[in-house]
């Protein structure tokens, strides 16, 4: 899979913008307690698939369109939005398996 160092590469600078864009959602502010199992999220990527949102014994788990990401520090407000720290980075299908 693509690599930090090439992510931050000036010449991947499209796709670092596409990987953030895909941990957005634009639709509002919405707390742990009110995601839903199944519910579907588009996020700020445009054409991307939308997230899922998995819940399984206390955990909130966001599957994307090649991987998925848990939930390790729910509802950090930021300003009008809410945070939802995972551990891991979610590609969206969009991006190479390497970049150059």
């Amino acid at each position: 899979g693509i690599t930090p160092d090439q992510l931050l590469a000036p010449q991947n600078n499209q796709t670092l913008v596409d990987v953030l864009s895909y941990h957005v959602i634009p639709a509002g502010a919405l707390t742990s307690t009110q995601l839903t199992d199944g519910q579907q999220l588009q996020t700020a990527l445009q054409g991307a698939a939308p997230l899922t949102v998995r819940l399984a014994s206390g955990n909130v788990t966001f599957e994307g369109a090649t991987d998925s990401a848990t939930v390790i520090v729910p509802d950090v407000l930021a300003g009008s939005s809410i945070v939802h720290v995972v551990d891991d980075v979610l590609l969206p299908a969009s991006v190479p398996q390497s970049a150059g």
